[in-house]
C-alpha cells in the first residue's frame, strides 16, 4: 500500500511557515483547477467549477449607508486543501 504523507506547517499563529508538499499529494498545489496571483502565493482559488454570485454588505460611498452589491466569487483555496475533484497540473481538465 502506497501511502502519501501531507506535511503542513502553517497555522494561523505562524503565517511565515513553510508548506512542504510532495510533488505526487493530491492537494491544491498540484491541482490543475488552482489559480494564484504568483508562484510564492500561499492561498488561491479553485476554479473547478464556475464561480458563486454572493450578496456582499458594504457601505454606501455617499451616505455611508449599508447596502448589497453582487460579486462573483472562486472558492479560496490553500495549497494544502483537498478535494474529490483533483486533477494533476500536467494532465488536461476532463470537459
Amino acid at each position: 500500500m502506497n501511502e502519501k504523507k501531507i506535511v503542513s506547517l502553517h497555522t494561523p499563529s505562524n503565517d511565515d511557515a513553510k508548506l512542504i508538499i510532495p510533488d505526487d499529494a493530491e492537494v491544491c498545489q498540484n491541482c490543475t483547477h488552482l489559480y494564484r496571483d504568483s508562484e510564492t502565493a500561499k492561498q488561491g482559488a479553485c476554479r473547478r467549477y464556475p464561480p458563486s454570485v454572493l450578496p456582499i454588505p458594504q457601505p454606501h460611498p455617499i451616505t455611508g449607508q449599508m447596502t448589497m452589491t453582487l460579486q462573483s466569487l472562486s472558492p479560496p483555496v490553500t495549497l494544502d486543501y483537498w478535494c474529490g475533484d483533483f486533477e494533476p497540473e500536467n494532465e488536461p481538465p476532463i470537459d
